[in-house]
């Protein structure tokens, strides 16, 4: 099989390389695999990235480089074991999967725990609360419930907290002929205390499900992007939502 490794390399603002690139992690015959990262406050980079394989779960992974994508320590699982059917990652595409909140790092995900031969499972949306040392706290935003997949989380940062997007709908098992069912629901989180500091609003879906969101702010409003699942291909949708004060 082919071999999969995550690696920095610098760029300038024209888009040329700078220097060589760095090794962060050999992540082996991994496929789907992803990686995201912000700034840290000293110059370095704070990364989050999936490694697994279907056949034994995928987890996430959490590493500090030096401004040079030096290694500060090694990456340090921050998801739950895999195994048994559990398993955690992006969705196959990184989004704004990790934000810095005072001297944390919150990193979110999907976590699902599936028998696909029994065809019974679900999955819930981690954050996980990171230190600077790659220790993690998750937090669940939901209960599991049976046949019910919640995915592709995005942070959005607001003013007044961080706002995360995240799709829901039914397992559909039958991928010949499936269209998926997927809403795309958001809501704000309190910085001190991770919890919901809003209603958690529901973008719904009509003929077809929307998938992979990605949101951003402009002004007063929310802007999403997905695409709508039409079978064996997608086509691109936008909308808006809006933010306004509880009376």
């Amino acid at each position: 099989g082919v071999t999969v490794d995550l690696r920095f390399l610098q760029l300038d603002t024209d888009g040329q390389a700078v220097g060589e690139s760095t090794l962060v992690a050999e992540l082996g015959e991994a496929y789907g695999a992803s990686a995201t990262m912000v700034p840290t406050d000293d110059g370095g980079f704070a990364v989050a990235f999936t490694i697994g394989s279907y056949a034994d779960g995928f987890s996430v992974m959490f590493a500090l480089l030096d401004d040079d994508g030096a290694l500060r320590f090694d990456p340090r699982r921050i998801s739950q074991p895999p195994g048994g059917g559990l398993s955690s990652g992006y969705t196959f595409v990184a989004r704004d999967n990790i934000v810095k909140v005072g001297d944390a790092y919150w990193v979110t995900y999907s976590e699902e725990l599936i028998n696909y031969d029994a065809m019974v499972g679900s999955a819930i949306i981690r954050v996980g609360v990171v230190d600077g040392e790659g220790n993690a706290t998750l937090h669940a935003l939901q209960a599991p419930v049976d046949q019910i997949e919640n995915r592709a989380p995005t942070f959005v940062q607001l003013s007044d907290g961080i706002g995360l997007a995240w799709t829901s709908g039914s397992i559909i098992w039958v991928c010949g002929g499936c269209i998926t069912d997927y809403d795309v629901h958001f809501v704000v989180l309190d910085p001190e205390t991770l919890v919901p500091a809003s209603q958690v609003v529901t973008h719904l879906h009509q003929n077809n499900g929307i998938n992979s969101p990605a949101v951003a702010v402009a002004g007063d409003d929310l802007l999403t992007g997905g695409n709508l699942d039409f079978h064996a291909l997608t086509i691109p949708a936008t909308g808006t939502m809006r933010c306004v004060a509880a009376d």
